[in-house]
């Protein structure tokens, strides 16, 4: 490990000072997609799948609203690398790459979640 590299872990936020800052951030925002997904992230990386999971289905549903489709597609892409057998998030998938004109992409994920049903 280089000097740059001993000193940006030495500046670099811990994870529990990142935690508690974007806790607190989301206090004050609680409908910001971006801020969820981080926190999710964090939740993730630190192993609180649960959590985690939560916090991302919250972020796609906030991106969904919002108009974001592609991303909610991502973050829920993200659930499925997390959990595959979640029907909820595959349906929710399903749905949004329907409703984004990428049938093809829909009725491969529909015939993946019909082999894991």
């Amino acid at each position: 490990m280089g000097i740059l590299d001993s000193l940006k872990k030495l500046l670099a936020p811990s994870a529990r000072d990142e935690r508690s800052d974007l806790e607190r951030k989301l206090r004050t925002a609680q409908n910001d997609p971006q801020l969820r997904q981080k926190y999710a992230m964090v939740l993730l990386r630190r192993g609180e799948i649960t959590g985690g999971l939560s916090e991302l289905a919250k972020a796609g549903e906030l991106y969904e609203k919002g108009g974001f489709a592609t991303k909610g597609i991502a973050v829920i892409r993200q659930i499925l690398k997390y959990d595959p057998a979640n029907l909820d998030a595959r349906k929710r998938l399903i749905g949004l790459l329907a409703l984004e004109g990428l049938s093809g992409d829909a009725q491969h994920e529909l015939e993946k979640t019909a082999e894991h049903a």
